[in-house]
């Protein structure tokens, strides 16, 4: 266990990581990048409530998860948090396995699911691990609001509550994407192809577009505008995100 600790520094448990990044040993995040293009499919189909694809798409993060969590599971004692977040990550993944096995309630699995990359990025936060994806994790939660929000409504139906968790809820999300854009990013760690990384790039430009679209449309009060631009900011981020996942194995 001494090897998979070399290099690897780690901050002062429940503490603010450092300004400064630690150095990181390829290996890690090399396996977190791995268990990202499988989780991140997993994540994505189960959502669409697609049997098959999920069933495809589960058989491989359920090893994948495991061999993790074999070679990292005790690779930081000095942090209390670190098991127990691994064997609630078990837990999801193994719910969300029990789930699709069955074939029915894939809504249920996919919901799941989504609590391991909120448990993944506080692991990798508290400990002082740069991982680009968690600023796509940390940006979903204000625009998934904003888009509920809106999603349905119309100037008519849309009330005075779903008008402030936007105007309340675009500041965050505007700040978040800020970092999305500014933090570093290494193409050949994820491996982005050069078409890849022209596609990331198009999708972080159309979200900033379509925060300033929202932002437009509150300051003009236009509230036909409002709802779809609202709405309007899942598209072009959900493209990005599935960038980091690995849907070819299960064509």
């Amino acid at each position: 266990m001494a090897a998979l600790l070399m290099g690897l520094s780690f901050t002062t448990p429940g503490a603010r990581p450092a300004a400064a990044a630690p150095t990181l040993p390829t290996y890690l995040l090399a396996d977190m990048v791995t268990l990202d293009r499988a989780y991140i499919a997993a994540l994505a189909v189960t959502s669409l409530e697609k049997l098959e694809p999920s069933q495809k798409s589960m058989a491989i993060l359920v090893p994948t998860w495991q061999a993790f969590q074999a070679k990292y599971f005790g690779a930081n004692p000095t942090d209390p948090q670190w098991r127990p977040d691994f064997d609630a990550i078990n837990g999801m993944i193994g719910r969300a396995d029990e789930i699709v096995r069955v074939g029915a309630g894939l809504v249920a699995a996919h919901d799941e699911l989504e609590g391991v990359r909120i448990t993944l990025m506080d692991l990798r936060e508290r400990n002082g691990l740069a991982y680009y994806v968690d600023h796509l994790t940390r940006y979903h939660e204000p625009m998934e609001a904003i888009v509920l929000a809106g999603k349905g409504k119309t100037p008519e139906t849309l009330t005075t509550a779903d008008l402030e968790i936007i105007r309340s809820h675009l500041p965050q999300a505007q700040a978040i994407w800020a970092d999305v854009t500014a933090a570093p990013f290494d193409a050949a760690l994820f491996g982005f192809t050069t078409e890849k990384q022209a596609a990331f790039q198009k999708q972080q430009g159309a979200e900033a577009t379509a925060l300033s679209q929202l932002q437009a449309a509150l300051d003009s009060g236009d509230m036909p505008a409002v709802i779809q631009r609202s709405v309007a900011l899942k598209p072009a981020f959900s493209v990005l995100f599935m960038l980091f996942g690995d849907f070819d194995v299960l064509s």
